[in-house]
């Protein structure tokens, strides 16, 4: 098989893959951190501030589950300039930016993405857009960008998602060898009881074969 054909598939498999479950995956992460954030006690407001940023949440949230991108972008606009420090406002640029897209607005979501990276007040929203943005830059072929995005020092509790879009982006740019080794580290952080190694494995099994 031509390798630069299985690059294009592969890419195309990403963006496919990324329309239908981004979103969904997305809004499980941010109301999950929400959640546990708010349980915590963490508030940089007042009560009531923080039960209108909620709202505006959960208002956001449902209309990027029905699909509605321009209502959600409004209301993510609304957190960000209302309440830029909560989690609230990160969360609701990560869900919008999913829903965009999903609709083929690419730079729109690309700034969103950006925005949460750049005013996350918490490590896991903070990684969650930065993997997101770098699958976004990998979707669109923009490698090295992807391949920046993923070279961090701190990877958290995300490794092996970081080790992943590393071999993405070398894989997707002819570099076989170096997919290889990412692979592998993507394999060892994920650790064998994860039900992703068979994935991972597959998709090291395929720079194997088209090399």
């Amino acid at each position: 098989m031509d390798p630069h054909m299985a690059e294009d598939e592969e890419l195309q498999k990403l963006k496919e893959w990324w329309k239908k479950n981004g979103t969904s995956i997305i809004v499980g992460v941010v109301v999950g951190l929400v959640a546990i954030l708010g349980f915590n006690g963490w508030n940089m407001y007042t009560a009531n501030r923080g039960e209108s940023a909620s709202m505006l949440f959960t208002q956001l949230r449902e209309a990027a589950q029905s699909g509605d991108a321009e209502q959600a972008s409004q209301l993510a606009q609304e957190l960000k300039q209302d309440f830029a420090s909560t989690p609230y406002a990160s969360g609701g640029a990560l869900v919008t930016a999913a829903t965009l897209y999903s609709t083929g607005e690419i730079e729109r979501a690309r700034d969103l993405l950006q925005w949460a990276l750049d005013n996350a007040p918490e490590p896991n929203l903070e990684h969650t857009a930065r993997l997101r943005l770098a699958y976004l830059e990998l979707g669109e072929g923009n490698h090295q960008k992807a391949l920046d995005l993923a070279t961090v020092t701190d990877t958290g509790t995300y490794a092996s998602q970081y080790a992943e879009i590393r071999a993405d982006a070398h894989a997707a740019a002819g570099a076989a060898a170096e997919a290889r080794t990412a692979y592998e580290e993507a394999i060892a952080a994920a650790g064998p009881g994860s039900g992703y190694v068979e994935l991972l494995r597959a998709k090291l099994n395929d720079v194997a074969a088209a090399n």
